[in-house]
């Protein structure tokens, strides 16, 4: 189980000019926001990619909002967030070892950051209602592979449950209020 204490959020590539081309992309932008907010309220840390920023825009408004105050977001041509040494050098500077990962698109950045981490030995579990393609089927191919591949695939409300543990946690009211 996780717990706030050993986990980070990444946030992968919900950038302007990618965002509104993937399924569900409202849905998406809604559950990355309440993932955010979340981890704010939890006082935990969040990794932020963004792929080739100059290109595809920067992260959309409502998360930039959300992340305004934080760590910058890691800029990267990568598609994985783990070949860029900032991104490597952020995330072994946390010292977690579970890892929270939403974004897009699930079968390019969201899909090799997740085998990256993986392979550093992280425990990865990938929110199903905080991800997104363009075609569903690539969504639903790369969470099969990622899943055999040994991580955890949740939703929002599992995660996030997962890490009050109860509703005697102190921030169990503020974190119930997200999900209305």
């Amino acid at each position: 189980m996780y717990t706030p204490d050993s986990c980070v959020f990444l946030l992968v590539d919900v950038q302007k000019k990618l965002t509104p081309y993937v399924a569900n992309s409202d849905d998406l932008i809604k559950n990355c926001a309440i993932l955010l907010k979340a981890a704010q309220i939890l006082k935990i840390p969040i990794l932020w990619l963004e792929q080739y920023p100059k290109g595809l825009g920067k992260t959309v408004e409502p998360l930039q909002e959300i992340l305004a105050g934080s760590t910058d977001p890691v800029e990267k041509i990568a598609f994985s967030g783990c070949f860029e040494d900032e991104c490597k050098h952020r995330l072994f500077e946390l010292n977690r070892k579970h890892c929270v990962v939403m974004g897009i698109e699930a079968h390019v950045c969201v899909y090799q950051t997740v085998m990256d981490l993986i392979d550093y030995g992280k425990t990865v579990q990938v929110v199903h209602d905080a991800v997104s393609s363009r075609a569903s089927l690539n969504k639903e191919i790369s969470l099969q592979r990622m899943q055999q591949r040994g991580a955890l695939i949740t939703t929002v409300e599992m995660i996030l449950f997962e890490l009050l543990r109860g509703s005697k946690h102190e921030h169990f009211k503020a974190i119930q209020a997200l999900i209305k």
